[in-house]
């Protein structure tokens, strides 16, 4: 947890510490599966980069199923191992990741 935080005024906080103390509040239950929607939409690419890689540690340390709904592929790729991929609520593509993008997955990329 972010040091002093309890001590401090939320409104007073960056984007990235807010979200990281969101993080902090949801995880302090030890849940099994963490679901987060859209949790980088208003960070900035290096906010997104720690929060990528607190999530990606988390992952790996804590065992925990993370399911992520967002509109970031740059998150995506840092952390996620399956993917489903859609549009307009249909499933365009699913599968492990690093398959998906070693076949140059989701025509997305380039829209």
């Amino acid at each position: 947890m972010l040091k002093n935080t309890l001590e401090l005024n939320a409104r007073s906080l960056s984007s990235s510490e807010q979200q990281r103390v969101n993080l902090d509040r949801a995880l302090i239950n030890h849940p099994e599966v963490l679901l987060l929607g859209e949790s980088t939409s208003t960070l900035e690419r290096p906010s997104t980069a720690r929060v990528a890689s607190i999530l990606s540690n988390i992952f790996q340390n804590e065992h925990l199923a993370i399911i992520v709904v967002t509109h970031d592929l740059y998150l995506a790729e840092h952390i996620v191992n399956h993917l489903i991929y859609l549009e307009e609520g249909q499933i365009v593509e699913q599968g492990v990741f690093t398959e998906l993008a070693a076949a140059s997955f989701c025509a997305c990329r380039t829209r």
